[in-house]
Order: C-alpha cells, then sequence, then structure tokens
C-alpha cells in the first residue's frame, strides 16, 4: 500500500517538472502617479491617456473625485499573456474638504515583460469602474 501511494506521488511530482513550470518568472508591474494638481469643479470628468512602450508605460490623465482634499492609490494585476490592469481610487487626506474636484496627474507603469494589453481604470466605489485609457498591442 504504502509503496502504490509513493509511486502515485511520484508521478504527479514528476507531472509538475515536465511541464516547465518551475523556474519560471512571474509576471509583475507596478504603476506610480503623482497629483500635479486639484481643481473644485461641479462637473469633474474622468479621462485620461497611456503611451506604451514594450515594458514601459506613460500615463496622463484627470480622475473626478468627490472632493478635494485626496490622495491617489494604485492598485496593479497581470498576467502571463502580457496584460496589465492598473486601478487608481481615490483616498480622503482630510475632514475639511470641498468638491467635487478634478485631479489632474501623471505617472508610469514598469513590467518584466512586454505589455501585449493595458486598461487604466478609475474606481469611485467598490462595483464603479471606468475605463478610462486602453491599449492593445498591434500584431
Amino acid at each position: 500500500m504504502r509503496r502504490r501511494g509513493f509511486l502515485v506521488g511520484t508521478g504527479i511530482t514528476l507531472a509538475t517538472v515536465g511541464s516547465g513550470c518551475l523556474g519560471d518568472t512571474p509576471p509583475d508591474a507596478s504603476a506610480t502617479v503623482e497629483i500635479e494638481s486639484v481643481t473644485i469643479n461641479d462637473d469633474p470628468e474622468d479621462k485620461a491617456t497611456v503611451t506604451v512602450n514594450d515594458d514601459h508605460a506613460t500615463l496622463e490623465g484627470v480622475f473626478g473625485a468627490d472632493m478635494n482634499c485626496v490622495t491617489l492609490e494604485t492598485a496593479t494585476f497581470t498576467s502571463s499573456k502580457g496584460e496589465v490592469i492598473v486601478e487608481l481610487t481615490t483616498e480622503a487626506t482630510g475632514d475639511d474638504c470641498d468638491g467635487p474636484a478634478t485631479v489632474a496627474y501623471t505617472g508610469e507603469i514598469t513590467a518584466n515583460f512586454t505589455i501585449n494589453d493595458l486598461l487604466l481604470n478609475h474606481v469611485h466605489e467598490e462595483n464603479d469602474r471606468t475605463t478610462v485609457s486602453s491599449y492593445e498591442r498591434g500584431n
């Protein structure tokens, strides 16, 4: 009985080694943004542009925020197919705030792979995502 269990376990291990999973570097990317200006605006809009150059991208945009005393937070998601999703959210930095406001920003995305697809989303609430810019590498 023990011998059979050992052989089955060995077969699974060999299948994993043969698949090429070991030694692969997982895809990784990071995004940084810097606020350029914050302006009180009765009708703030969300828009952005991205420029991709292989494993690096630059972005520039405006985020329609609920208030003028905010910071921008980033979250980055990647896939093994060269896809990157960057989500920006706001965090309040004070209690005595006015709004709504337009938050102008610039930023960079760096990856350890060639970026094939990129989505830049502004997240206003957990389920309120707006894609403000996208990029798809041509064949």
